[in-house]
């Protein structure tokens, strides 16, 4: 147990609160210099403990289905990049100094500490002056609603600080590697409406059954932001299918952008399309066709020439 306010140490303590039951999610904040944050869970978990107590649920802590405020532009940082451990989706892992960062700056713009749900980023390769910090120029990479770099969400505040781990094909997509600084800062982007996929292989609707809940399980708790002309990667009893997002649409009627957010949507639609394999071969199909018949055509031609 630990009392409220707790006294300043230098290591950071975790709550596991409910969370969209089963999904756990870990709040973590710096004990020694986020007073107002601690504040803000001390309150959440006498209120969880008097549910408790009543044989009632716990509330939900620190998220909102609706962000505080516009999110564009309020924070920003450079930290090293470390490949995270959990591989796919595009999630990262901050560390526990940004969740006081980020609630601080909110505060100041919004009024309130309490981050949006989800929290979405943009991440850059370089340190925000368009270097590598070596001296080496920044090359764009990835695609993003307006910029350069690759469009993200937040999965933990549990890396170590300075540092700021994702997955290996983020890393590529932004043209870095670890050890090379990257920017991160909070954007926003538009709820989806619509997303259309397509597989890069036909064998996608021979071996995915229930395609459903593939996409289902592959999407959701795995990605945040979808960006039109990405792949994305599913994976399924042992095996990663490829999608290509070749749409993605905001509000109703849809409206096509360049990137949603699939959490917390009203309604989404997914629409999947040809695949990739497929349209390659019936095009050669219809190359062919076309062949062949401009051969027969100049053979009747040579004949009746003959005749």
């Amino acid at each position: 147990a630990v009392g409220f306010p707790p006294e300043p140490v230098s290591s950071p303590i975790a709550f596991v609160c409910t969370h969209d039951a089963p999904t756990l999610r870990l709040v973590l904040a710096t004990l020694n210099n986020a007073p107002a944050i601690w504040q803000a869970l001390a309150d959440e978990f006498a209120a969880a403990s008097a549910s408790s107590s009543a044989g009632l649920s716990p509330p939900p802590v620190r998220q909102s289905s609706a962000a505080p405020g516009p999110m564009q532009g309020v924070w920003g940082a450079t930290f090293i990049a470390l490949e995270a451990p959990h591989g796919g989706g595009d999630k990262v892992l901050l560390p526990p100094s940004a969740l006081e960062a980020i609630g601080v700056l909110t505060e100041a713009r919004h009024g309130t500490p309490q981050l949006p749900n989800p929290l979405c980023l943009r991440v850059e390769c370089g340190d925000g002056r368009g270097t590598l910090g070596h001296g080496q120029p920044r090359r764009a990479a990835g695609r993003g609603q307006g910029g350069g770099g690759r469009l993200a969400g937040l999965l933990e505040f549990t890396a170590a600080e300075g540092h700021v781990a994702l997955p290996r094909w983020l890393l590529q997509a932004v043209g870095a590697q670890e050890g090379v600084p990257l920017m991160l800062s909070s954007v926003d982007v538009p709820r989806a409406s619509l997303v259309r996929l397509r597989p890069a292989r036909t064998r996608f609707y021979e071996e995915a059954e229930d395609q459903q809940s593939l996409l289902q399980a592959g999407l959701h708790g795995v990605y945040t932001v979808l960006c039109c002309g990405e792949t994305i990667r599913i994976a399924n009893c042992g095996e990663e299918f490829e999608l290509l997002v070749s749409e993605v649409c905001t509000g109703f009627p849809p409206t096509p952008v360049e990137a949603v957010c699939i959490v917390d949507v009203e309604a989404l639609e997914v629409d999947m399309g040809e695949s990739l394999e497929g349209e390659e071969e019936r095009i050669a199909q219809e190359r062919r066709a076309e062949e062949t018949a401009r051969a027969a055509q100049a053979a009747a031609q040579a004949a009746a020439a003959q005749a």
